[in-house]
């Protein structure tokens, strides 16, 4: 690992506010562009591997395959729509800062999951039933959105058009998120599944998913 990407990484772990103004900066652009996609694969892909645990080897090989290809997938969908709400409320980037600000905030976000990734594995290896490991998944995802929405705002700035920004951009963020990460479902395989699909036939929506994850989980067995 080169020198310029060891310190891009350490700064994304430790002085988020500094990783903000190196954006600025052509020669550490290439350094940061590398250390997030680093980080974000890396991250979600143990996260990813975690959350497959409770069904086996090859449930957490997909799950570490599928969850940091919903992440860059959702990235690729929300990024342009995060330039045009920027420039809208006067915040103008180039494509290139944008697109490097949301890999580093998404990158802070991977690091949160990678922080949750023993608790919850302990969790999963203790039996933490299906349907809470689904609840379980959704309040570690929206917890690294936040952590990344923080950068984001760091990198817009912090005034009331900076949050417009960032409310308007986790409105987009948020729901495409969702979505690209149930399209790829599976990643908690169903203790009554004998045969593990890579990916699940498309039916109902998210929205409903987790409203049935959310009720199986609160009924006492």
């Amino acid at each position: 690992m080169s020198p310029a990407l060891t310190q891009s990484i350490e700064q994304l772990l430790r002085s988020p506010d500094n990783v903000v103004q190196s954006l600025k900066s052509k020669d550490e652009q290439v350094g940061a562009y590398r250390a997030s996609l680093l980080l974000i694969v890396t991250g979600t892909a143990c996260f990813g591997a975690v959350l497959g645990t409770s069904h086996g080897p090859l449930q957490s090989l997909y799950s570490a395959i599928k969850l940091p290809a919903a992440v860059l997938l959702t990235l690729l969908l929300t990024t342009p729509a995060f330039t045009a709400i920027a420039a809208a409320l006067r915040r103008p980037l180039t494509a290139a800062n944008a697109t490097l600000l949301v890999l580093a905030a998404a990158a802070r976000g991977a690091l949160v999951l990678l922080a949750l990734s023993p608790v919850v594995w302990l969790a999963m290896r203790h039996g933490l039933q299906y349907h809470r490991g689904i609840m379980t998944a959704v309040l570690c995802y929206t917890l690294a959105d936040m952590y990344a929405l923080r950068m984001i705002l760091r990198g817009v700035g912090n005034d009331w058009r900076g949050r417009f920004v960032v409310l308007f951009f986790a409105a987009a963020l948020i729901p495409a998120g969702a979505q690209s990460t149930w399209m790829l479902r599976p990643f908690v395989g169903r203790p009554s599944q004998h045969t593990l699909p890579f990916l699940r036939n498309i039916d109902g929506s998210f929205t409903d998913s987790v409203t049935r994850s959310l009720d199986s989980s609160v009924r006492f067995e």
